[in-house]
């Protein structure tokens, strides 16, 4: 099973990596081009202000989970509890900003859904690629791959629901797609990391 997640993850890495650059720079330039350059603006903003507030929320879900330290060494079934919480936290957040991004930026009018929709994925995906660099850079070993899959194949959920939703889609069914590729790609990401700090 390992074998066959970590095979496509592999085979899905290299498209989810241009998605993310014609995301950011198709969907940019696109919206400048058809005059929305406030969307612009507001989406760079969001995205520096939240690679430097989502750190800080996220210190709730260590709090959450740090009873897990000390009782590790008691039972370790104490500790799943408080890691599945903590993770659920972090999950929460996740799921919220991303379903924000995404109402915020697609939901309105506009002639062709695809710059405000590739534009959204950059938006919402781009903080958490933010974070994991700094937490790789700080900790080799560190396990923020598991996010970044997770908001990355999420967000990409939500694109699939759009264009299911034809250029609209209310919150509730953003969630719903949102949720089972988010988790695929927390499991990805967390066999992923797993592998590479073997």
């Amino acid at each position: 099973m390992r074998t066959v997640l970590l095979a496509v993850a592999a085979a899905i890495s290299v498209p989810l990596l241009i998605l993310n650059w014609i995301a950011a720079f198709g969907g940019g330039i696109w919206l400048l081009v058809i005059g929305q350059w406030r969307l612009v603006i507001e989406g760079v903003v969001a995205m520096i202000g939240a690679a430097i507030l989502l750190p800080i929320v996220l210190i709730v879900a260590n709090f959450i989970a740090s009873p897990a330290v000390s009782l590790g060494n008691k039972s370790r079934w104490l500790v799943y509890p408080f890691l599945f919480l903590g993770g659920l936290f972090t999950f929460y957040i996740l799921a919220n900003w991303c379903v924000l991004v995404f109402d915020m930026l697609v939901n309105r009018d506009h002639g062709t859904v695809w710059p405000y929709a590739l534009w959204a994925y950059a938006v919402a995906t781009t903080p958490w690629t933010s974070m994991l660099q700094r937490d790789v850079r700080r900790n080799p070993r560190s396990r923020g791959l598991i996010w970044l899959s997770a908001s990355q194949l999420g967000a990409f959920g939500i694109l699939i629901s759009v264009f299911v939703g034809n250029g609209f889609q209310p919150e509730g069914g953003m969630s719903l797609f949102f949720t089972p590729f988010a988790l695929l790609g927390m499991l990805m990401g967390y066999v992923a990391s797993t592998q590479r700090t073997i």
